[in-house]
Protein backbone atom coordinates (compact mmCIF):
# COMPACT_ATOMS: atom_id res chain seq x y z
CA UNK A 1 0.00 0.00 0.00
CA UNK A 2 1.48 3.44 -0.93
CA UNK A 3 2.48 5.60 2.07
CA UNK A 4 -0.15 8.24 1.25
CA UNK A 5 -2.93 5.64 1.09
CA UNK A 6 -1.71 4.06 4.33
CA UNK A 7 -1.77 7.45 6.04
CA UNK A 8 -5.31 8.13 4.82
CA UNK A 9 -6.39 4.66 5.96
CA UNK A 10 -4.92 5.21 9.41
CA UNK A 11 -6.65 8.58 9.66
CA UNK A 12 -9.99 6.98 8.71
CA UNK A 13 -9.49 4.27 11.33
CA UNK A 14 -8.70 6.91 13.96
CA UNK A 15 -11.88 8.83 13.10
CA UNK A 16 -13.93 5.64 13.26
CA UNK A 17 -12.35 4.74 16.60
CA UNK A 18 -13.09 8.20 17.99
CA UNK A 19 -16.69 8.05 16.74
CA UNK A 20 -17.13 4.60 18.25
CA UNK A 21 -15.92 5.72 21.68
CA UNK A 22 -18.08 8.85 21.82
CA UNK A 23 -21.30 7.44 20.37
CA UNK A 24 -24.30 6.86 22.62
CA UNK A 25 -25.29 3.93 20.41
CA UNK A 26 -23.74 0.55 21.16
CA UNK A 27 -20.88 -0.23 18.81
CA UNK A 28 -18.43 -3.08 18.46
CA UNK A 29 -15.40 -3.77 16.29
CA UNK A 30 -14.03 -7.32 15.99
CA UNK A 31 -11.39 -9.05 13.94
CA UNK A 32 -12.45 -11.16 10.97
CA UNK A 33 -11.04 -14.41 12.28
CA UNK A 34 -13.39 -17.30 13.17
CA UNK A 35 -12.84 -16.50 16.85
CA UNK A 36 -14.25 -12.97 16.28
CA UNK A 37 -12.34 -11.25 19.09
CA UNK A 38 -13.39 -7.79 20.23
CA UNK A 39 -10.90 -5.10 19.17
CA UNK A 40 -12.83 -1.98 20.13
CA UNK A 41 -16.12 -1.20 21.83
CA UNK A 42 -17.74 1.75 23.57
CA UNK A 43 -19.33 2.64 26.86
CA UNK A 44 -22.83 2.50 25.38
CA UNK A 45 -22.48 -1.19 24.52
CA UNK A 46 -20.68 -2.03 27.74
CA UNK A 47 -23.40 -0.22 29.69
CA UNK A 48 -26.03 -2.48 28.13
CA UNK A 49 -24.25 -5.51 29.54
CA UNK A 50 -22.95 -4.11 32.82
CA UNK A 51 -19.25 -4.26 31.89
CA UNK A 52 -16.37 -1.82 31.65
CA UNK A 53 -14.68 -1.37 28.27
CA UNK A 54 -11.49 -3.14 29.41
CA UNK A 55 -13.55 -6.18 30.46
CA UNK A 56 -14.53 -6.89 26.86
CA UNK A 57 -11.42 -6.02 24.83
CA UNK A 58 -9.77 -9.18 23.53
CA UNK A 59 -12.54 -11.65 24.37
CA UNK A 60 -14.48 -13.68 21.81
CA UNK A 61 -17.95 -12.38 20.97
CA UNK A 62 -19.35 -15.86 21.67
CA UNK A 63 -18.41 -15.36 25.33
CA UNK A 64 -21.16 -12.76 25.74
CA UNK A 65 -23.62 -14.09 23.16
CA UNK A 66 -26.58 -16.27 24.12
CA UNK A 67 -25.76 -19.95 23.34
CA UNK A 68 -28.89 -20.39 21.23
CA UNK A 69 -27.88 -17.47 18.99
CA UNK A 70 -24.26 -18.46 18.38
CA UNK A 71 -24.76 -20.82 15.42
CA UNK A 72 -26.69 -18.21 13.45
CA UNK A 73 -24.07 -15.60 14.31
CA UNK A 74 -21.25 -17.84 13.04
CA UNK A 75 -23.08 -18.51 9.78
CA UNK A 76 -23.81 -14.84 9.08
CA UNK A 77 -20.29 -13.81 10.12
CA UNK A 78 -18.74 -16.37 7.74
CA UNK A 79 -20.92 -15.14 4.86
CA UNK A 80 -19.89 -11.57 5.62
CA UNK A 81 -16.16 -12.33 5.70
CA UNK A 82 -16.38 -14.40 2.49
CA UNK A 83 -18.18 -11.50 0.74
CA UNK A 84 -21.37 -13.52 0.20
CA UNK A 85 -23.16 -10.59 1.77
CA UNK A 86 -22.16 -6.98 2.39
CA UNK A 87 -24.07 -6.55 5.61
CA UNK A 88 -26.60 -8.28 7.81
CA UNK A 89 -29.26 -7.31 10.33
CA UNK A 90 -30.14 -9.69 13.12
CA UNK A 91 -32.06 -9.73 16.39
CA UNK A 92 -30.09 -11.66 18.97
CA UNK A 93 -29.43 -11.84 22.67
CA UNK A 94 -26.29 -10.80 24.49
CA UNK A 95 -25.67 -11.89 28.07
CA UNK A 96 -25.60 -9.24 30.78
CA UNK A 97 -22.90 -9.54 33.42
CA UNK A 98 -25.65 -10.71 35.79
CA UNK A 99 -26.51 -13.56 33.40
CA UNK A 100 -29.83 -12.25 32.05
CA UNK A 101 -30.42 -12.02 28.31
CA UNK A 102 -30.52 -8.62 26.60
CA UNK A 103 -32.36 -8.52 23.28
CA UNK A 104 -30.57 -6.41 20.67
CA UNK A 105 -30.80 -5.55 17.01
CA UNK A 106 -27.39 -5.77 15.37
CA UNK A 107 -26.31 -4.28 12.04
CA UNK A 108 -22.94 -5.62 10.94
CA UNK A 109 -20.61 -4.84 8.03
CA UNK A 110 -16.93 -5.04 7.05
CA UNK A 111 -14.78 -1.89 7.19
CA UNK A 112 -11.25 -1.65 5.71
CA UNK A 113 -8.30 -1.86 8.09
CA UNK A 114 -4.53 -1.59 7.60
CA UNK A 115 -3.94 -4.37 10.12
CA UNK A 116 -5.94 -7.00 8.26
CA UNK A 117 -6.36 -7.74 4.52
CA UNK A 118 -10.10 -8.34 4.90
CA UNK A 119 -10.72 -5.56 7.40
CA UNK A 120 -12.61 -5.43 10.65
CA UNK A 121 -16.17 -6.37 11.40
CA UNK A 122 -18.06 -3.32 12.62
CA UNK A 123 -21.41 -3.65 14.40
CA UNK A 124 -24.05 -1.18 15.56
CA UNK A 125 -26.05 -2.62 18.45
CA UNK A 126 -29.43 -1.32 19.61
CA UNK A 127 -31.07 -2.45 22.84
CA UNK A 128 -34.59 -3.66 21.94
CA UNK A 129 -35.37 -5.39 25.23
CA UNK A 130 -38.35 -3.18 26.03
CA UNK A 131 -39.90 -3.78 22.62
CA UNK A 132 -39.34 -7.52 22.93
CA UNK A 133 -40.92 -7.51 26.40
CA UNK A 134 -44.00 -5.76 25.00
CA UNK A 135 -44.14 -8.23 22.10
CA UNK A 136 -43.87 -11.17 24.47
CA UNK A 137 -46.70 -9.83 26.62
CA UNK A 138 -48.85 -9.32 23.53
CA UNK A 139 -47.98 -12.81 22.32
CA UNK A 140 -48.97 -14.27 25.68
CA UNK A 141 -52.26 -12.37 25.59
CA UNK A 142 -52.94 -13.57 22.06
CA UNK A 143 -52.23 -17.17 23.04
CA UNK A 144 -54.64 -16.83 25.96
CA UNK A 145 -57.33 -15.34 23.72
CA UNK A 146 -56.83 -18.14 21.18
CA UNK A 147 -57.24 -20.65 24.00
CA UNK A 148 -60.45 -18.93 25.07
CA UNK A 149 -61.71 -18.94 21.48
CA UNK A 150 -60.84 -22.63 21.25
CA UNK A 151 -62.74 -23.32 24.48
CA UNK A 152 -65.71 -21.32 23.22
CA UNK A 153 -65.60 -23.20 19.92
CA UNK A 154 -65.51 -26.56 21.72
CA UNK A 155 -68.50 -25.53 23.83
CA UNK A 156 -70.38 -24.41 20.72
CA UNK A 157 -69.61 -27.74 19.08
CA UNK A 158 -70.80 -29.64 22.16
CA UNK A 159 -74.07 -27.70 22.35
CA UNK A 160 -74.64 -28.18 18.61
CA UNK A 161 -74.12 -31.93 19.01
CA UNK A 162 -76.50 -32.01 21.97
CA UNK A 163 -79.17 -30.24 19.91
CA UNK A 164 -78.58 -32.59 16.98
CA UNK A 165 -78.45 -35.84 18.95
CA UNK A 166 -81.14 -34.97 21.48
CA UNK A 167 -83.68 -32.27 20.78
CA UNK A 168 -83.64 -32.48 16.98
CA UNK A 169 -83.95 -36.27 16.92
CA UNK A 170 -86.93 -36.15 19.29
CA UNK A 171 -88.64 -33.42 17.30
CA UNK A 172 -88.07 -35.26 14.02
CA UNK A 173 -89.43 -38.48 15.56
CA UNK A 174 -92.53 -36.66 16.82
CA UNK A 175 -92.98 -35.05 13.40
CA UNK A 176 -92.77 -38.47 11.70
CA UNK A 177 -95.35 -39.95 14.09
CA UNK A 178 -97.79 -37.11 13.48
CA UNK A 179 -97.08 -37.33 9.75
CA UNK A 180 -98.04 -41.02 9.88
CA UNK A 181 -101.20 -40.11 11.75
CA UNK A 182 -102.02 -37.52 9.10
CA UNK A 183 -101.44 -40.11 6.36
CA UNK A 184 -103.96 -42.32 8.13
CA UNK A 185 -106.59 -39.63 7.80
CA UNK A 186 -105.76 -39.40 4.10
CA UNK A 187 -106.09 -43.16 3.70
CA UNK A 188 -109.47 -43.17 5.39
CA UNK A 189 -110.43 -40.08 3.42
CA UNK A 190 -111.21 -38.28 6.64
CA UNK A 191 -110.75 -34.61 7.32
CA UNK A 192 -107.46 -33.84 9.03
CA UNK A 193 -108.01 -32.07 12.35
CA UNK A 194 -106.79 -28.46 12.39
CA UNK A 195 -104.90 -29.18 15.62
CA UNK A 196 -102.90 -31.91 13.87
CA UNK A 197 -101.99 -29.62 10.99
CA UNK A 198 -100.95 -26.92 13.44
CA UNK A 199 -98.87 -29.37 15.48
CA UNK A 200 -97.03 -30.47 12.32
CA UNK A 201 -96.34 -26.84 11.41
CA UNK A 202 -94.98 -26.13 14.90
CA UNK A 203 -92.72 -29.19 14.76
CA UNK A 204 -91.44 -28.22 11.31
CA UNK A 205 -90.64 -24.72 12.58
CA UNK A 206 -88.89 -26.22 15.61
CA UNK A 207 -86.81 -28.48 13.36
CA UNK A 208 -85.80 -25.57 11.12
CA UNK A 209 -84.97 -23.42 14.14
CA UNK A 210 -82.85 -26.20 15.63
CA UNK A 211 -80.93 -26.51 12.38
CA UNK A 212 -80.44 -22.75 12.26
CA UNK A 213 -79.12 -22.77 15.83
CA UNK A 214 -76.72 -25.60 15.02
CA UNK A 215 -75.39 -23.65 12.05
CA UNK A 216 -74.99 -20.56 14.20
CA UNK A 217 -73.17 -22.50 16.91
CA UNK A 218 -70.96 -24.67 14.72
CA UNK A 219 -72.04 -25.87 11.26
CA UNK A 220 -71.88 -29.67 11.20
CA UNK A 221 -70.48 -29.54 7.68
CA UNK A 222 -67.44 -27.64 9.01
CA UNK A 223 -66.38 -30.63 11.11
CA UNK A 224 -67.40 -33.22 8.55
CA UNK A 225 -66.16 -31.67 5.29
CA UNK A 226 -63.87 -28.76 6.14
CA UNK A 227 -63.72 -25.08 5.31
CA UNK A 228 -64.04 -25.26 1.49
CA UNK A 229 -67.28 -27.24 1.48
CA UNK A 230 -68.58 -25.12 4.37
CA UNK A 231 -68.04 -21.94 2.38
CA UNK A 232 -69.75 -23.55 -0.62
CA UNK A 233 -72.74 -24.27 1.62
CA UNK A 234 -72.69 -20.79 3.14
CA UNK A 235 -72.73 -19.12 -0.28
CA UNK A 236 -75.58 -21.40 -1.40
CA UNK A 237 -77.62 -20.39 1.64
CA UNK A 238 -77.00 -16.71 0.96
CA UNK A 239 -78.17 -17.13 -2.64
CA UNK A 240 -81.50 -18.42 -1.34
CA UNK A 241 -81.91 -15.58 1.16
CA UNK A 242 -80.89 -12.67 -1.05
CA UNK A 243 -81.42 -11.15 -4.47
CA UNK A 244 -77.63 -10.67 -4.69
CA UNK A 245 -75.78 -13.08 -6.98
CA UNK A 246 -73.16 -14.76 -4.78
CA UNK A 247 -70.18 -16.65 -6.21
CA UNK A 248 -67.52 -18.73 -4.47
CA UNK A 249 -64.09 -19.23 -6.04
CA UNK A 250 -61.30 -21.18 -4.39
CA UNK A 251 -57.76 -22.29 -5.10
CA UNK A 252 -56.91 -24.16 -1.94
CA UNK A 253 -54.87 -27.39 -2.27
CA UNK A 254 -55.07 -28.17 1.45
CA UNK A 255 -57.64 -30.72 2.61
CA UNK A 256 -58.17 -29.53 6.17
CA UNK A 257 -56.99 -26.74 8.46
CA UNK A 258 -56.83 -26.67 12.27
CA UNK A 259 -60.46 -26.66 13.54
CA UNK A 260 -60.10 -23.32 15.32
CA UNK A 261 -58.69 -21.69 12.18
CA UNK A 262 -61.47 -23.17 10.04
CA UNK A 263 -64.03 -21.82 12.48
CA UNK A 264 -62.47 -18.37 12.40
CA UNK A 265 -62.41 -18.21 8.60
CA UNK A 266 -66.02 -19.36 8.49
CA UNK A 267 -67.14 -16.71 11.00
CA UNK A 268 -65.38 -13.95 9.06
CA UNK A 269 -67.01 -15.09 5.81
CA UNK A 270 -70.40 -15.47 7.49
CA UNK A 271 -70.25 -11.99 9.02
CA UNK A 272 -69.14 -10.45 5.73
CA UNK A 273 -71.84 -12.13 3.62
CA UNK A 274 -74.51 -11.21 6.16
CA UNK A 275 -73.42 -7.57 5.94
CA UNK A 276 -73.63 -7.72 2.14
CA UNK A 277 -77.15 -9.14 2.26
CA UNK A 278 -78.38 -6.64 4.85
CA UNK A 279 -76.63 -3.41 3.92
CA UNK A 280 -74.84 -3.40 0.56
CA UNK A 281 -77.70 -3.45 -1.97
CA UNK A 282 -75.22 -5.29 -4.20
CA UNK A 283 -76.15 -6.95 -7.47
CA UNK A 284 -73.25 -9.37 -7.16
CA UNK A 285 -70.67 -10.48 -4.63
CA UNK A 286 -67.74 -12.87 -4.67
CA UNK A 287 -66.10 -14.92 -1.93
CA UNK A 288 -62.59 -16.11 -2.82
CA UNK A 289 -60.30 -18.44 -0.84
CA UNK A 290 -56.72 -18.74 -2.11
CA UNK A 291 -53.59 -20.33 -0.70
CA UNK A 292 -50.89 -17.90 -1.83
CA UNK A 293 -47.87 -19.91 -0.64
CA UNK A 294 -46.96 -22.75 1.71
CA UNK A 295 -47.65 -20.66 4.80
CA UNK A 296 -50.46 -18.25 4.02
CA UNK A 297 -53.93 -18.08 2.59
CA UNK A 298 -56.15 -15.15 1.66
CA UNK A 299 -59.89 -14.85 2.11
CA UNK A 300 -61.42 -12.08 -0.02
CA UNK A 301 -65.00 -10.85 0.00
CA UNK A 302 -65.96 -8.29 -2.64
CA UNK A 303 -69.29 -6.73 -3.60
CA UNK A 304 -70.46 -4.07 -6.06
CA UNK A 305 -72.89 -2.47 -3.62
CA UNK A 306 -73.36 1.06 -2.36
CA UNK A 307 -70.18 1.01 -0.29
CA UNK A 308 -69.43 3.37 2.57
CA UNK A 309 -66.91 5.90 3.80
CA UNK A 310 -64.69 4.06 6.33
CA UNK A 311 -63.88 7.36 8.05
CA UNK A 312 -67.56 7.93 8.81
CA UNK A 313 -68.36 4.44 10.08
CA UNK A 314 -67.65 3.36 13.68
CA UNK A 315 -64.93 0.73 13.77
CA UNK A 316 -67.17 -1.75 15.58
CA UNK A 317 -70.09 -1.46 13.15
CA UNK A 318 -71.04 -4.53 11.16
CA UNK A 319 -68.47 -6.69 12.93
CA UNK A 320 -65.56 -4.84 11.28
CA UNK A 321 -63.49 -4.74 14.47
CA UNK A 322 -64.20 -8.43 15.04
CA UNK A 323 -62.76 -9.26 11.62
CA UNK A 324 -59.58 -7.34 12.41
CA UNK A 325 -59.23 -8.90 15.86
CA UNK A 326 -59.87 -12.47 14.73
CA UNK A 327 -57.26 -12.16 11.99
CA UNK A 328 -54.72 -10.59 14.34
CA UNK A 329 -55.15 -13.30 16.97
CA UNK A 330 -54.07 -15.90 14.44
CA UNK A 331 -50.99 -14.04 13.26
CA UNK A 332 -52.74 -12.56 10.25
CA UNK A 333 -54.26 -9.26 9.25
CA UNK A 334 -57.29 -7.74 7.57
CA UNK A 335 -57.88 -4.75 5.32
CA UNK A 336 -61.30 -3.29 4.60
CA UNK A 337 -61.58 -1.02 1.55
CA UNK A 338 -64.78 0.72 0.58
CA UNK A 339 -65.86 3.71 -1.49
CA UNK A 340 -69.32 5.20 -1.60
CA UNK A 341 -71.01 3.92 -4.75
CA UNK A 342 -68.22 1.50 -5.63
CA UNK A 343 -68.66 -1.41 -3.27
CA UNK A 344 -66.52 -2.96 -0.56
CA UNK A 345 -63.57 -5.34 -0.48
CA UNK A 346 -62.45 -7.24 2.62
CA UNK A 347 -59.09 -9.02 2.44
CA UNK A 348 -57.97 -11.31 5.24
CA UNK A 349 -54.52 -12.90 5.19
CA UNK A 350 -54.03 -15.82 7.58
CA UNK A 351 -51.35 -18.44 8.22
CA UNK A 352 -52.21 -21.97 7.13
CA UNK A 353 -51.11 -23.24 10.55
CA UNK A 354 -51.86 -21.82 13.98
CA UNK A 355 -49.02 -19.60 15.23
CA UNK A 356 -47.50 -21.50 18.16
CA UNK A 357 -44.97 -18.70 17.97
CA UNK A 358 -45.54 -15.38 16.26
CA UNK A 359 -42.81 -13.96 13.98
CA UNK A 360 -41.19 -12.09 16.85
CA UNK A 361 -40.70 -15.23 18.93
CA UNK A 362 -37.85 -17.06 17.14
CA UNK A 363 -34.52 -16.66 18.88
CA UNK A 364 -32.85 -15.08 15.88
CA UNK A 365 -34.41 -13.15 13.05
CA UNK A 366 -32.32 -11.72 10.24
CA UNK A 367 -32.70 -10.08 6.89
CA UNK A 368 -30.33 -9.42 4.05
Amino acid sequence: MPPEQSTDQNASEDRLRQFLRQSKIGMLSTDCEPSSRILETNRAFCGMLGYQVNDLIGIEVATILHPEDQAQERQLFAELVSSKRQTFHVEQRFLHKSGRAIWTRVTCTIVPATSHPVGHCFSIIEDVSQRKAVEQRLNAEQRLLRQLLDLQDRERRLVACEIHDGFTQDVVAAHMMLQALQNGYHTRQQEIPAELKQALEFLERATNEARRLMDELRPMILDEMGIVESLHSLVSQERERSSTTFEFVHRAPFSRLPPLLEGTLFRIAQESLTNIRRHSQAASAELRLTQVDERNLILEIHDDGIGFDPAQVPHDRGGLSGIHERARLFGGGATIESTVGKGTRITVKMPVELPDRTPSDPHVRWTV
